[in-house]
């Protein structure tokens, strides 16, 4: 009786474990009820190789190459920009987060969490949630796979000082980098990677402003069934 219990809690470990590192369900509406207009940030699966001497226009591509490789994501049709700085352009420009220029909308993870409220609360400094990858995996205990360069200050700006600089610095640099999993400052910058290893790391995205349509109010259905009605009663 003890040996198979013992084999039953095992199996059941088992289980939990591949639970927490199996795949999650895309999630493209936010999970806490929130109707407005949003966006949505993920982590590319892919990585991007030496992203050295690249204008801004190539990481935006390659984002959004990314996302369209996840079906849910696709089907949006929506735009997508690296949350990433170069020496030229600041991610927080790039993106359209920047709080002195806008208020903005909340934003969420691919399985419908929220990371922030609104543009100056992405960039406060921490986030709510972490950002997961594009098809919904955690990037939690990733290690070097949950990684990403976004040569970013956790203003949004550019970092150009201490340890990593901007993407598009030139070879050999060692640029600032994102630890996938974190919310505090690490979800933007924490350390560096140089940007010729042949490796590469992924890239953070973010969509557009996403409007959900309106599901239809009690009043419009019964004005649109009264008005099928006076249509029979005249045909």
């Amino acid at each position: 009786m003890k040996k198979r219990n013992l084999t039953l809690l095992t199996a059941i470990a088992a289980a939990a474990a591949f639970a927490s590192t199996a795949q999650a369900a895309v999630i493209t509406t936010p999970g806490d009820g929130y109707a407005g207009p949003y966006r949505i940030a993920f982590q590319t699966n892919g990585s991007q190789v030496a992203p050295h001497s690249k204008p801004m226009a190539d990481y935006n591509t390659f984002v959004t190459t990314e996302a369209g490789l996840i079906p849910e994501l696709a089907a949006l049709s929506t735009t997508w920009t690296a949350i990433g700085s170069t020496t030229i352009v600041d991610a927080r420009d790039n993106t359209g987060t920047n709080p002195g220029v806008e208020t903005g909308v909340p934003i969420y993870t691919t399985t419908g969490l929220r990371i922030a409220d609104d543009n100056a609360d992405l960039w406060d400094g921490t986030i709510a949630n972490p950002i997961f990858f594009g098809d919904g995996t955690t990037t939690v205990g990733q290690g070097f796979g949950g990684r990403a360069y976004t040569g970013t200050a956790t203003d949004g700006t550019a970092h150009t000082s201490g340890d990593g600089r901007p993407l598009s610095s030139g070879p050999g640099q060692n640029i600032r980098m994102a630890r996938g999993g974190y919310t505090d400052s690490g979800w933007i910058g924490a350390a560096s990677f140089n940007d010729t290893d042949s490796r590469g790391l992924k890239m953070l995205a973010i969509s557009g402003v996403i409007n959900p349509i309106p599901e239809p109010s009690s009043m419009s259905l019964l004005a649109l069934s009264g008005l099928a009605l006076l249509r029979r009663r005249r045909a």
